[in-house]
């Protein structure tokens, strides 16, 4: 929404980002759901896409950003960090029920996104993942991020930074942002910490971290529990 603001002229400058706090009810309704890890036995493995996962642990957090139409920005003297390329959203009306129909709403949002940058999958230098260790959320944006990428699927470095920060919720997708910004600014793509790939998987999550150059798209993608699924592609800022 800010992009399209600031896109029609409708505005120069938008704060974004999101915020979510912990509270008993919203740690008690996943306990019970049987979504947080070690719901439903003695192991605590909240590491996305690691073979042994079994669920989330769940955070809280904030994040905004300031969004600014390049000109706005340039006669105030701000430096850009990033460039907003693209934006997609998509719906699962399942809820994540039915695996399929999950990952294409996963694959529609990253193909949106890089549609509306006007680049190929060939463009995309890492993926942010919104994986956290759900056991089917994780496998099914995993099959979206892939369909979406194509044949070099398996190439492209994929971080997933909820393997340290935990899930926290509506801030997810703001925290994604700033650290693929911290990616291009020190050169570093976060690994997993102690994962153990699911085997199978079509992507290339690491335990380690991975240099990265300064170039190309960052592709970051977010499920939320209600069945939305969004993307966002994001250009490193012009030296």
């Amino acid at each position: 929404v800010a992009t399209d603001l600031i896109r029609s002229g409708r505005a120069d400058a938008v704060l974004a980002g999101g915020a979510d706090e912990l509270c008993f009810e919203t740690f008690y309704g996943f306990l019970r759901a049987g979504r947080l890890c070690g719901s439903a036995d003695a192991g605590e493995y909240p590491i996305p896409f690691d073979a042994r996962r079994n669920g989330f642990a769940l955070a809280e957090g904030a994040a905004l950003l300031m969004l600014e139409e390049a000109g706005a920005a340039a006669a105030r003297g701000a430096s850009a960090l990033a460039e907003v390329r693209g934006h997609g959203a998509a719906f699962d009306s399942s809820r994540g029920a039915d695996a399929a129909r999950a990952a294409r709403a996963v694959e529609r949002a990253a193909m949106a996104a890089l549609a509306d940058a006007g680049a190929a999958a060939s463009a995309v230098a890492f993926v942010s993942a919104a994986a956290n260790g759900s056991p089917e959320g994780d496998r099914q944006e995993a099959a979206g991020l892939a369909a979406a990428l194509g044949p070099g699927a398996a190439e492209v470095p994929v971080a997933a930074i909820k393997a340290m920060l935990g899930e926290p919720l509506g801030a997810g997708g703001a925290l994604q942002a700033i650290d693929a910004l911290e990616t291009w600014h020190d050169g570093n793509l976060p690994g997993i910490p102690s994962l153990e790939p699911e085997p199978g998987l079509a992507l290339a999550p690491a335990r380690e971290s991975r240099r990265v150059g300064r170039s190309g798209l960052a592709l970051l993608s977010a499920r939320g529990f209600d069945g939305g699924a969004a993307a966002l592609a994001l250009g490193p800022a012009a030296a």
